[in-house]
């Protein structure tokens, strides 16, 4: 029908119903209900009108319902409630029109934006499945009691936004079924169920989330492309990753993952998986854990292939458990510790940049974590690095660098360099602008498979338990004293050059090949233990310095 159909009444109660006119007005002076007993309810061709005070209930008790746009005059509230049948709406509310927003339904698919007012209680509550008909935005942040709730899934290839001035929830998987094209939140407290599977992305576009108090990861999978979550500047810990007590993934497809400015909390039992598959991963504010997490950072394989990453494990004392780092370029910024369990090791693969003093810390277990860089190690300023598995007779952990350290010209060598672990493997050169001081324990080794230079004054002490071995033509090239004062034995195949500064050994030294030790010319005194050669050939041990003393 053609023109306005007006409902002066209140109550309007039948079987089936259908209603069809250009225009609706609810104009009863108070709130109206129209009601089936499990019959379907449709408002078709124009848009239903609230008068002053006649907020709208539509109650089918399972019957489908069907409405286009509903617009109020002062705050009225809409309230449709279809049981285990399917609502379907259009646009609700402009302005101040609306107030509280309530839709149940098996599924409800929103074909239009809802606004409501800047009165309390200027809530939004979608029960059921959610479909986009069209994109959407839902809008309550005209106050700040403005919350959205979804209890269940969100799909539809549409882009979809909600501005809440209150919190956020969507209790099902976003995206599962068919992906949203953009997804943006901003709202206070907002909590998440998964979005997408572990195979396919739940948003092909951009995904903004800001929580001005929390973010609640409350799912196991949260698959986008390009994803930024957000979190009031100065209020760190407010990414809790919960998964209801199981591990917890973070995907995209080669496009950058973003966690700014709050810090990552992992609840019990959320070990943390990301894998940007090669997007740029930024965690500045770090990671902790509850009790005994594991992170695994993965971004490989793509475009950009890094990984920036604050302090990991250092405000809750056993939180995180073993860290595994790997991209193409890996940039520390924070501190990492781990557990007293077994299996607290730190295993980064790719090349690090230190982007401020660096302390790795794994000596809470009784056998210690192992500490492994597969690849070089370079600093972005004068930073140091500090790696300390453990001392004591029952330590069994290693630290192993198998790239160059200091050797990549667009970085900085590190400014200073301290180990204390058990066995030391650099399995490649080692640069350093400071001073290196190496102790091993419970008959730890310690292996120089290629040169070592020091600047800026930079000594080289090493306290070795277990045995010293400077590989042939391994080379010291020291700016500062070299000493060697651990009860192991040691084995010389490079030669040990320093700028005036003295060079001791205190334990038996055999020597490997032909060397020279040389102080330069000024009061580097020449300190050595017993020395035997053991390759064919002369040993030739001389001092260049004038005043240099060679004790054997």
């Amino acid at each position: 029908a053609s023109g306005t159909l007006t409902f002066d009444g209140t109550i309007y109660t039948t079987n089936a119903a259908t209603y069809s006119a250009s225009a609706f007005s609810i104009n009863g002076g108070a709130a109206a209900t129209v009601s089936t007993s499990g019959d379907a309810v449709s408002f078709l061709g124009g848009a239903i009108t609230l008068a002053d005070a006649a907020s709208l209930t539509v109650q089918s008790t399972g019957g489908d319902v069907t409405t286009q746009a509903i617009r109020g005059t002062s705050s009225e509230d809409v309230t449709i409630n279809a049981g285990a049948g399917s609502v379907s709406v259009g646009a609700i509310g402009s302005g101040n029109e609306m107030n509280t927003v309530a839709m149940t339904g098996s599924t409800i698919t929103l074909a239009g934006n809802i606004t409501t007012d800047n009165t309390a209680a200027n809530t939004v509550t979608l029960t059921g499945a959610v479909v986009l008909a069209t994109d959407v935005t839902i809008d309550t942040s005209a106050n700040v009691a403005g919350d959205v709730n979804l209890s269940s899934t969100l799909n539809g290839g549409k882009h979809f936004r909600v501005n809440a001035g209150g919190t956020i929830g969507v209790g099902g998987t976003i995206g599962g079924t068919t992906p949203l094209n953009s997804l943006d939140l901003d709202g206070t407290t907002i909590g998440l169920a998964s979005i997408g599977t572990a195979t396919t992305a739940g948003v092909t576009d951009n995904t903004d989330i800001n929580g001005t108090a929390a973010i609640n990861f409350n799912g196991t999978v949260y698959h986008t492309n390009s994803a930024t979550y957000t979190t009031l500047v100065g209020t760190p810990g407010n990414f809790n990753v919960l998964g209801g007590g199981a591990p917890v993934s973070f995907l995209t497809s080669d496009d950058a993952l973003t966690f700014a400015t709050g810090t990552i909390v992992l609840g019990d039992g959320a070990d943390l998986t990301i894998n940007a598959r090669g997007g740029a991963v930024s965690i500045l504010a770090g990671i902790n854990g509850t009790s005994s997490e594991d992170v695994s950072i993965q971004s490989t394989g793509g475009t950009v292939n890094r990984v920036s990453i604050g302090e990991i494990g250092t405000t809750t004392a056993n939180g995180i458990n073993s860290v595994a780092i790997a991209a193409g370029q890996v940039h520390l910024s924070g501190n990492i510790t781990t557990d007293n369990t077994a299996g607290n090791d730190v295993a980064i693969t790719g090349a690090t940049v230190m982007d401020s003093a660096i302390v790795i810390t794994t000596n809470a277990s009784a056998a210690g974590g192992n500490v492994t860089f597969n690849g070089p190690i370079d600093a972005s300023g004068s930073f140091g690095l500090t790696v300390n598995t453990g001392t004591g007779a029952s330590r069994t952990a290693d630290v192993r660098v198998t790239g160059p350290i200091g050797a990549n010209g667009s970085f900085q060598a590190p400014a200073s360099l301290t180990i204390s672990t058990n066995d030391v493997r650099f399995d490649s050169t080692v640069n350093v602008a400071g001073p290196i001081d190496i102790d091993t324990f419970n008959g730890g080794v310690v292996v120089l498979s290629n040169n070592v230079t020091t600047s800026g004054g930079g000594t080289l002490t090493i306290t070795n338990a277990g045995a010293l071995t400077v590989a042939v033509g391994a080379n010291l090239n020291l700016d500062g004293s070299f000493t060697q004062n651990g009860a192991g034995v040691v084995s010389l195949g490079g030669n040990i050059t320093t700028t005036d500064d003295a060079v001791s050994l205190a334990t038996a030294v055999t020597l490997t090949g032909n060397l020279t030790i040389a102080t330069g010319g000024g009061a580097g005194d020449v300190t050595l233990g017993v020395t035997n050669g053991t390759a064919a050939g002369v040993q030739t041990l001389f001092s260049a310095a004038v005043y240099a003393t060679l004790i054997v």
